[in-house]
Order: C-alpha cells, then sequence, then structure tokens
C-alpha cells in the first residue's frame, strides 16, 4: 500500500512539473487549422490560422533552449537552425509541369518572448 502512494505521488508531482514547465503563447485566431479553400486540376488555394503555440523549456549539454510546438505541426529539422514548426502536406505534381506559388495574404503577429517569461534561445 505504502508503494502504491508513493507512486501516486510520483505521478503527480510529474504531472504539475510538466503542466508548470509548460507555456503556451495565445495568437489571435480562434483556431489552429489547416484548409483546403479550393482545387483544381490548375490551383490549390489553402489557409492556415494559429490559435497557439506551446513551448518548452529544454536543457542539453550546449544549454538551455526553448522548444516550439504548434498542434498538427512537425519540427523542422536543419542542423544549426532553431527548431521551428512546420506544416507538411504532399502535393501531386504531374511530371514537366511548371509550379508557381502565390502568398495572396497574411497576417502576422510580433511576439515577445520574455514577456510570457521565455528567456532561452529557440532549440537549434
Amino acid at each position: 500500500m505504502h508503494f502504491i502512494k508513493s507512486i501516486l505521488s510520483l505521478l503527480m508531482a510529474v504531472v504539475v512539473f510538466n503542466s508548470y514547465a509548460q507555456v503556451e503563447i495565445k495568437l489571435n485566431s480562434s483556431k489552429t487549422e489547416f484548409s483546403i479553400l479550393e482545387k483544381s486540376p490548375y490551383k490549390i488555394k489553402a489557409k492556415t490560422s494559429l490559435q497557439k503555440i506551446k513551448t518548452l523549456p529544454v536543457s542539453t549539454v550546449e544549454g538551455n533552449f526553448v522548444e516550439l510546438g504548434i498542434t498538427g505541426f512537425s519540427p523542422l529539422f536543419d542542423a544549426g537552425r532553431p527548431q521551428l514548426p512546420v506544416y507538411s502536406n504532399l502535393i501531386e505534381i504531374p511530371y514537366g509541369a511548371e509550379i508557381q506559388i502565390n502568398i495572396i495574404s497574411y497576417n502576422e503577429q510580433n511576439i515577445d518572448l520574455s514577456s510570457s517569461g521565455i528567456v532561452q534561445k529557440i532549440m537549434p
């Protein structure tokens, strides 16, 4: 019985520590989503919205960093560069076709990470 209480206490401590360590940065959108607005043999129109960015402190032999995460996104693995979340989706393109990408519009939001208590660099 004492063993079970010890295990439960340890699990509670881990849960409390993990919820304390993670910081969520709220953004201007009401939800995180990627949606296809228009699709034809000649054109694809898509929209991405982000509701929040999750942060997680990471300790390495190189120092303390913060890892950024977005639900449904994966980290960009580019050695020596910040590990930023990216959305990946395969699009089939016929052989010999020419591709043109136009960013029609976008909204941006500057975020002061230090005001959210984040002073570490983004995880490389």
